[in-house]
């Protein structure tokens, strides 16, 4: 039996043709290679850039006069930020731009007095609209307030202003007491305190 014989010596042509596709191969690594090189150099070069950018002042002359064109205007206009007078049982007059801290007693009192003189708090008896009532529990005896009491009462209101948007003869009405046994146990407490 024969040893087998070499691919290689056998065919010639086979051999260049290895070879040819090893040097191509060789020469896509090295381009490969080179194109990461490039892309890492120029990525530490843009990474160089902004952080000399970031270290450089910024005393820009166009973002200063604007912020000193602003507080020019500011201060120019000072009194558009206080709220005009507005007469008793008249809507609330508005200024032109809004004041830069809320203030509760000067808005709430304006329109407050607005909402009383309007009868937004008052249901007409006569009205052919559908009516619709919700009594408002004080808060128990104890004096105790927690959440639920503000959760209750801003659900009710949510329902009141709902219910008038929507055509109803509304009325909240201030009622009775709901909390019947804290009061009870409240009272009798005092009067064992005062009369034992």
């Amino acid at each position: 039996m024969a040893p087998p014989m070499d691919d290689k010596l056998e065919n010639p042509n086979k051999v260049d043709k290895i070879d040819d596709q090893d040097l191509e191969r060789k020469i896509k690594k090295e381009q490969k290679a080179k194109l990461k090189e490039e892309k890492k150099l120029k990525a530490a070069q843009k990474a160089e850039a902004a952080k000399l950018q970031a270290q450089k002042p910024t005393d820009d002359p166009k973002k200063s006069d604007r912020r000193q064109r602003r507080r020019d205007v500011d201060e120019e206009r000072t009194e558009d930020f206080i709220d005009p007078a507005t007469p008793d049982g008249q809507k609330k007059q508005l200024s032109r731009q809004m004041a830069k801290q809320y203030n509760p007693s000067v808005v709430e009192k304006s329109w407050y007095s607005w909402w009383e003189a309007s009868g937004f708090f008052v249901a007409d008896a006569n009205c052919s609209k559908p009516p619709f009532v919700i009594v408002l529990p004080p808060p128990n005896v104890t004096g105790a307030l927690h959440i639920g009491h503000g959760l209750t009462a801003a659900i009710q209101d949510t329902i009141i202003r709902w219910r008038r948007m929507s055509g109803y003869n509304v009325l909240w009405v201030p009622g009775m007491d709901h909390a019947g046994i804290a009061t009870q146990v409240v009272i009798l407490f005092i009067m064992l305190m005062n009369y034992i």
